[in-house]
């Protein structure tokens, strides 16, 4: 039917909009379960007309006529993936591809994404080439075993005991992530939790065709009427969700995705309504949405692979014009695929009937086979992955490097100590790190070679929206590498290239500079010199291509390495590192009698640590240890309102909590800095309180006292003075975080915990930080000339945080009385 056709369109252009990065289209993964209703009402028509007919269903006639519908142009562009592995692919992409082709393959992408940690929320963090097989994937599955699910019940009790299975299967689907405690990932990419959204246009066949009408076209004038005055309403609210919803919105994860089917479920049955009572039917016919509808499975499959090869960086184009040609290269190559490939193999003019069945597992295996063949070669052996430990301490004393520029010694100088070296990357360069060390080991004895590589390297995302600080599943930069260069001090980092990095393609140069300046500044916070080095064969792309560049503009680039010799890469890395470390000044005498300064807090205190870090480096006026944890609150105990509960005690939390007392004893700060937690603010139900409460209230007030109190003497144990920075005001934030709404960044609450901190706790100087960044007690977008100086409405932006710095930074220091003790806390 033509607005079937139309409403496919509809729902491929939302995906694909949504995959350009358009922030416009936030919501357009919604196209997926439009997709699902969709699918989950078309085949269940045809297996009750068939039934009809016949009274039975030709199980191996519907799979062979679905392989003959589906599989062409799936497998070929899994063949056009794997071919492209030596020009296309990163390291990290490379690194899984042969697991996802074959899984995609084998049509169980969904699972083996959930397996090995690929998340969807990490959609474009060097994601895989065939990461969109997962949807295909929950089809397939539910092709396989819905058929026989409804021949056995059309037999035992016809159509009626049909839909009453499905309706149960809807209802248990639908349950399952409010039963059962599931990530978000897990209910997105499980089968058994999307199934709800295909049943339920399963459901409406059995009403639909079941009743023996075929379509809405002769059911009763008066409820095609009804239906005729809902659609245009379930229409717009699809629409409207493509523009606000958000994949981070944890509605969605409760059940949301099931109520946005039975929203398609509307939009389905008017689409096959009667034109002349349903709007939405007419509107759908239209004819150039039908003709992109009647190519819509080959858009979907093409589009992704497509994008991942035509980026800024291999085009040089701006996004606009690159996304006008991605869509319009997709367009043509799915017109070719339907009238070349799918079509004619289609109405079997192709493959002979009695092999269409065969052809899925042999296909499956061609193509593994392949991938292996093809791939394998190209992916750096595995090796065992050092984790970072969270929050450790640096030496005492820590002060910055006082080596001279590169450029201000002669190369080849073999420094009169050890030069201090660490190398740093991520989970497909951890072979590659291990080497190095081992190769200066035993021919470098005038390097110190430490590793820090982390198990992903997807925990911080843009800083356009957020740190990305509350999948707990591994390390990040942050974490690995903060604690890694506080250790190690080292005087070259050797940076290996590509990182990992959850950018969206779409959102270019500004983006990916800004956080290649967060990363160059992060690595360079002890003074040092960065090697990087491109372990690909192809030139950097995107984020990882802004790098060397910012490292150039700050004078603290030792020279990309690339083109690595095939099994020399260590030795030609060794070599190169080798002549750096001549070039770099033998340490002077540091100065151990500048305050050390420890920052304690939550993402928020860490975003403003590393810049205080930089400002000490660059003043020489401190040394700063940022000790901060992503994620984490001052307070610990009970549950909090989020939607799933947030664990306000994970093991990465109380961890931290746990270590506070050692890091001040091996620090010795002579300032601990916090800033109070959001984290602390969403309502919380503790034992004993007998229901949920929420600051302002008598009970909890006192409760967080307590526990903030606690954690201030503790951090003062070693006689250093505290000092806390109130919580700044918030604007419009980024609703990924496990605490977004639950008031945790409402104002009125920021402001009480402040006045809670200032006034209530013993042993605390406090600094007005809000003053200086929420003039008047309003939110600005704007800082000192810098625009979206808190781009998420909660973090500073790179340069946003070292405006900031450089007026904290004197304000924790002035707070130290200058006999140690704690000065008096002014009034906020």
């Amino acid at each position: 039917m033509a607005p079937l056709d139309g409403l496919r369109a509809v729902a491929v252009t939302a995906v694909v909009l949504f995959h350009t990065g358009a922030s416009w289209m936030s919501g357009g993964f919604l196209g997926v379960s439009t997709f699902f209703t969709l699918s989950g009402f078309l085949i269940t028509t045809l297996l009750l007309a068939e039934h009809r007919r016949s009274d039975t269903v030709s199980l191996t006639g519907f799979w062979r006529r679905r392989v003959r519908r589906l599989l062409p142009i799936s497998a070929v562009t899994l063949v056009v993936v794997v071919a492209l592995a030596p020009v296309a692919w990163s390291a990290l992409q490379l690194d899984r591809l042969t697991g996802d082709v074959a899984a995609a393959g084998f049509y169980v992408a969904n699972w083996r994404f959930l397996l090995t940690d690929s998340s969807y929320l990490d959609l474009f963090a060097a994601p895989s080439p065939v990461l969109h097989y997962w949807s295909l994937a929950i089809e397939e599955q539910f092709y396989v075993v819905f058929p026989l699910v409804a021949v056995w019940s059309l037999r035992r009790g016809g159509v009626t005991l049909l839909a009453r299975v499905i309706a149960a299967g809807v209802v248990v689907s639908a349950a399952l992530p409010l039963v059962f405690s599931m990530s978000p990932d897990r209910v997105y990419l499980g089968t058994d939790t999307r199934a709800a959204e295909l049943l339920i246009g399963a459901l409406l066949a059995t009403v639909v065709a079941g009743r023996g009408f075929g379509t809405l076209r002769d059911a009763e004038r008066r409820s095609t009427r009804r239906l005729g005055a809902a659609g245009p309403v379930a229409l717009a609210v699809s629409l409207v969700a493509f523009v606000v919803v958000d994949r981070a919105d944890s509605w969605l994860y409760g059940g949301g995705l099931a109520a946005f089917g039975f929203v398609s479920l509307v939009v389905v049955a008017s689409a096959v309504a009667p034109p002349q009572v349903s709007p939405v039917a007419r509107l759908l016919a239209f004819a150039p949405l039908v003709a992109i509808g009647r190519i819509s499975y080959g858009i979907y499959v093409i589009h992704w692979p497509l994008f991942q090869v035509l980026t800024e960086q291999r085009t040089g184009l701006d996004p606009v014009t690159l996304n006008a040609v991605r869509i319009g290269l997709t367009l043509v190559l799915a017109v070719l695929s339907a009238r070349l490939l799918e079509q004619p193999i289609r109405r079997g003019r192709v493959v002979p009937r009695r092999l269409v069945l065969v052809a899925v597992p042999v296909c499956a295996v061609a193509i593994a086979v392949l991938a292996v063949v093809v791939v394998r070669p190209l992916v750096q052996p595995a090796s065992q992955i050092t984790f970072g430990v969270e929050g450790s301490p640096p030496p005492v004393p820590v002060a910055e490097s006082s080596s001279p520029p590169l450029a201000a010694s002669a190369a080849g100088t073999v420094p009169t100590e050890p030069v201090r070296t660490l190398v740093v990357g991520g989970p497909a360069t951890a072979a590659l790190a291990t080497s190095i060390d081992g190769w200066a080991a035993m021919f470098a004895p005038d390097l110190t070679v430490a590793t820090e590589v982390t198990p992903c390297g997807a925990t911080r995302a843009p800083i356009g929206v957020a740190f990305r600080t509350e999948q707990e599943t591994c390390a990040g930069w942050v974490e690995a590498w903060t604690a890694a260069l506080a250790a190690e001090q080292p005087e070259i980092v050797v940076l290996l290239l590509p990182l990992e990095h959850t950018t969206m393609p779409a959102w270019g140069d500004r983006v990916w500079r800004e956080e290649a300046q967060a990363v160059v500044d992060l690595l360079t916070s002890t003074g040092a010199t960065v090697l990087p080095v491109d372990t690909t064969p192809n030139p950097l792309d995107g984020f990882d291509a802004e790098i060397p560049i910012v490292l150039d503009a700050q004078g603290a680039n030792a020279g990309l390495v690339e083109d690595l010799p095939v099994g020399g890469e260590a030795a030609a890395i060794g070599e190169r590192l080798r002549a750096v470390a001549g070039a770099v000044a033998a340490p002077g005498a540091n100065d151990a009698d500048v305050p050390r300064v420890m920052v304690v807090g939550d993402s928020l205190a860490s975003n403003l640590g590393l810049a205080l870090e930089q400002w000490a480096q660059r003043t020489g006026s401190a040394t700063v240890w940022n000790a901060a944890a992503l994620g984490c609150g001052i307070a610990e105990g009970g549950r909090t309102t989020a939607t799933p509960p947030h664990d306000v005690d994970a093991d990465k939390c109380l961890a931290w909590r746990d270590g506070w007392a050692a890091g001040v004893a091996q620090f010795q700060p002579d300032i601990v800095l916090f800033l109070p937690s959001a984290w602390d603010l969403p309502g919380r139900e503790v034992p004993g309180w007998g229901g949920v409460k929420a600051i302002g209230d008598a009970t909890f007030d006192a409760w967080l006292v307590e526990q903030y109190q606690g954690a201030v003497d503790t951090w003062g144990a070693g006689g250093a003075t505290v000092v806390a920075a109130g919580l700044p005001c918030t604007g419009d934030v980024w609703t990924g975080f496990a605490i977004s709404g639950t008031g945790a960044f409402d104002n009125d609450r920021i402001a009480a915990l402040d006045r809670l901190v200032a006034e209530r706790l013993d042993g605390v100087s406090y600094v007005d930080l809000p003053a200086a960044v929420c003039p008047g007690g309003a939110y600005v977008a704007d800082l000192g000339g810098i625009e979206g100086a808190r781009p998420d409405g909660l973090h500073f932006s790179a340069d946003a945080a070292l405006w900031v710095a450089d007026r904290l930074g004197p304000q924790v220091l002035a707070a130290r009385p200058a006999d140690g003790g704690t000065a008096d806390a002014p009034t906020p």
